[in-house]
This record gives structure tokens, sequence and C-alpha cells, in this order.
């Protein structure tokens, strides 16, 4: 008990003496590490010394903002909604914050906060840009009302996701999932400060220590990231991003290389031509097919002749050539590509689906996981996948392993306990194709009457994630009783 006392009293004196250190310290000093830090990019440490120096000095509000600034940064969408909800109506200083501010609290999954502060925010905004900004607004408002609509749902049923444990996801980022086999999943990270390609299987239902493949071709420099390998096993597409900079997703200037099979070694990596690899963009998560004699490669990039941000292209080449004799890339047209950003592809060949993350379409986060039927540059409408898979973070890299019993996706979401922040992005697996019976019967019956009509035909729909309904099937049943299996 003497010991317990003791140390009792020494946090008590810890706790009572932490903040008079805070208080001595001026505002000016607490600036000075902020600068300091936010140049080195410790973005945590910077917002919280210009937040403790607007506490200080509260008519500085550039210093709140800042704050702000740097906390959005590292995704800490409430710490940033805290921060700019200071100068959320400044947008004349401080370009469209009134529209970052309502963006942290959709994406802390504040909805009806957030669509309370779009509309107030576009209600006093003057810009000359007005017309875009409102087309903007009204898509997250749409956002919010979706999320809300899927929070009132009854939730049986649906698909459960796992966050993988800490033999994969670390403090660091993990992303790019492409799952070998159903035990054999290879992924990218950054848990070695620089993106590298690891392995991992899956033993007695256990994910086992991820580790970086000795097979793989040496890459001396830069992040080695964003894998997809070709249904033959021939060759391998990956991305080699500017290490010029902290790993920070887009704003990491990537091309795509290429590596093949030969001798049962990888060939030394060679870049796609200039006319995929443009100068002064990226080019990056390249996802390969085969249909038919031809290999088909999508990826995303801010290449020019776009609709907006990064969007998603296709290329095409022989699959009997060896050459890298790529067709020019094509845009995979405005149904999947808006204003914002397109990136992640993954074709499901078998379904003829393309799944793909969007921060321009209505989504319930920042960017949520949509799929699209179709191939190259005809797709039918999209349509968001909804929830578990999306949530008020960011979702993407979604993909399913090659038998289609499980599949995987990153998201910087928080998970319970296992994961408290959105501070890094993380990989989850969950299972596909759960068998459940599922069957409809009733009867068809004369309003006045109440009597079974005859001869009813009957149509199934099945209702889409983004609440639309598609049809299943028309049937005819004689007595006026239905019954679908």
């Amino acid at each position: 008990m003497k010991i317990t006392r003791n140390i009792s009293l020494t946090l008590l004196i810890l706790f009572a003496v932490a903040p008079v250190f805070a208080q001595k310290m001026s505002w000016k000093k607490h600036l000075k590490l902020a600068e300091t830090a936010f140049k080195n990019a410790e973005y945590a440490e910077a917002g919280n010394h210009y937040r403790e120096a607007w506490r200080q000095k509260t008519k500085k509000k550039e210093l709140i903002y800042k704050a702000g600034e740097a906390f959005f940064i590292i995704r800490d969408y409430q710490n940033a909604a805290d921060a700019f909800k200071h100068v959320k109506d400044e947008n004349d200083k401080y370009p469209l914050i009134g529209l970052r501010y309502a963006r942290c609290l959709k994406q802390s999954g504040q909805y009806d906060e957030a669509s309370q502060a779009f509309v107030d925010f576009i209600s006093k905004y003057q810009g000359s840009d007005k017309p875009l900004v409102t087309k903007i607004v009204q898509n997250e408002i749409r956002g919010c009302e979706m999320a809300l609509e899927w929070m009132s749902r009854d939730k049986a049923g649906e698909v459960e996701l796992r966050l993988l444990g800490p033999t994969v996801n670390t403090p660091e980022t993990e992303f790019a999932p492409f799952p070998f086999s159903d035990e054999i999943l290879y992924f990218s990270s950054t848990a070695g400060k620089r993106a590298e390609i690891y392995r991992t299987q899956k033993i007695d239902g256990e994910w086992t220590q991820a580790i970086v493949p000795e097979s793989f071709p040496k890459i001396e420099s830069g992040h080695f990231c964003n894998g997809t390998l070709t249904p033959d096993q021939k060759r391998f597409y990956f991305t080699i991003c500017e290490s010029v900079e902290s790993w920070g997703g887009l704003t990491t200037r990537c091309d795509i290389y290429v590596t093949r099979r030969e001798n049962n070694a990888w060939t030394t990596p060679e870049k796609l031509r200039d006319y995929i690899n443009m100068e002064g963009v990226t080019t990056t998560h390249p996802f390969v097919v085969h249909k038919d004699d031809t290999e088909i490669l999508y990826f995303s990039s801010n290449r020019a002749g776009g609709h907006g941000g990064m969007d998603l292209w296709y290329t095409t080449r022989s699959i009997s050539s060896n050459d890298l004799d790529f067709t020019f890339p094509v845009n995979l047209g405005e149904t999947i590509n808006t204003r914002g950003d397109e990136i992640t592809p993954y074709y499901d060949d078998r379904d003829g689906l393309l799944y793909f993350s969007s921060n321009g379409h209505p989504s319930a986060g920042g960017y949520d996981i949509f799929m699209a039927k179709g191939s190259k540059s005809a797709w039918a409408d999209v349509e968001n996948i909804g929830p578990p898979f999306n949530s008020p973070a960011d979702d993407f890299f979604f993909v399913k392993s090659p038998s289609r019993k499980t599949g995987f996706l990153v998201s910087n979401r928080t998970f319970g306990m296992e994961k408290v922040t959105t501070l890094d992005e993380d990989i989850f697996e969950f299972d596909l194709n759960v068998e459940r019976p599922i069957y409809a019967k009733g009867g068809v019956y004369d309003q006045e009457s109440g009597e079974l009509l005859q001869n009813v035909t009957v149509s199934l729909y099945e209702r889409m994630p983004a609440g639309s309904k598609k049809l299943v099937t028309n049937q005819n049943f004689e007595n006026g009783n239905y019954y679908f299996d």
C-alpha cells in the first residue's frame, strides 16, 4: 500500500506541474516550435503548438488557422474542425475555409452539423466561382443525407470487416493489398520509413509476420509500392514514387514500372514509356487484367485531358507481344471521372465490375468506394457500395481474392479500441459470398373484395447500396400467390 500511495502522489505532482510548464512558455516560443515542427513534417506537434500560441493571442486568428491546417494534413478531422470553426466565415482571407470546416465535420461523422455548415457556407459565399462551388456543396450534402440513411438501416446480415493484426498493420501506413491467393497477401507499407512491398501468409487462420520478399527486384531509391500481377503471373506492374518527401499518398509523384518473370526470376524493372508516365504528373495505382488476347492496364493519373484532379485511365497491349507497346492511354469517361479525384481501380473480370474510390461522387466521407459495370470507357451508372465498406473517413484499395471468397480494403477509419485515430491507413479483410437462404412469398389481393387475384405478374427488385432499385425478375403466378427463392 505504501508503494501505491507513493506512485499516486508522484502522479499528482506530475499532473500539477505539467500545466505550469505550459503556462510559462510564451506564445512566441509556441509559434517558433510550431513553425519548426511544421517544416519537419511533424504536423501533430505543429498543430498543438499553433493552438497553444493562439490561446494566448486569440486575436491572431492566423495561428488557429495554421493549427487547423496542420491537423487537416494528418487527417485529424475533429481537431481540424475545432480549429477551423474559429475562422470558418473568413473565406476572403482563407479561401473556401467554410467548405473545409464542413468537410471536417462530415469526416468526423457529424452529418447533421456538417449539412448545416455546408448550407451556412454557401449562403454567405460570394466568390466568382459560386456556381461551381454550389454544385460541390450540393454533392456534399447528398453524401451527408446518404450516410444518415445508412445509419438508420438494420445492420443484420451486413458484411463484417476485420482489422488485420500487428503482423500486418503498423503505426505507419499500410496500403495497396493484392491477394495472390486466399492464404497469401502482398501489400505496401511505409513501416521502414520508405514504402516497400511486403508478403504475409495466413496459417491456421492467422496472418504471419509480414516480410519483404527476397525474390522481388531490389529498388535502391524511391517508394516501391502499388503492385499488380498479371493473371498468367508473367508480369508484375508497380510504382516507384519520389522520395524527396515523406510518404504523402497523392502528393508523392509516381511512375509505373514492369518486371517480367523469366527463368524463375524477375527481370530488371523497366519504366513504361513516357506517353504513359508523363513528365511532371503522377501515374499510379495500376491494375492489370486479361481479356481474350489483350492486356488492359487501368491506372490513376492527373495527366492533362482529364475531368478533374486524379482520373482513371486505361491502356492496352497484345498479350502475345513481349514489348512495352501499350496504346496511348484513354480516359474512362465522365460517368466514372468527376471534378474531384478517382483512384485505386480494381476490375473484377468475372462480373465485369470496376471498383474504385472517389471524392467527387456523393460520399459518406472523403473517399468512398464505388462500382460500375462495363469495361474500358463504356460504363453503366456508378453505385456507392455503401456500408460497411464505406465510412466517414477515407476508404480505398477495394480488392477481391482470386477465389472471390474474401476481399480487402484500406481505410483510416477508427475501429473500436483496435484503431482509435484516423492518422494512418490500415488494411481490413472481409468475407464474400456468405451463403444465407433468402426467399420472398406472399399474395396479391383485390383491394376492395380482399380476394386473391388470378394471373398476376410480380416483379422482384434488388435494392442497391445507394438506394436505387435494380430489376431481378418478372414472374407470372396463376392463383395470386407468389414465391421467390
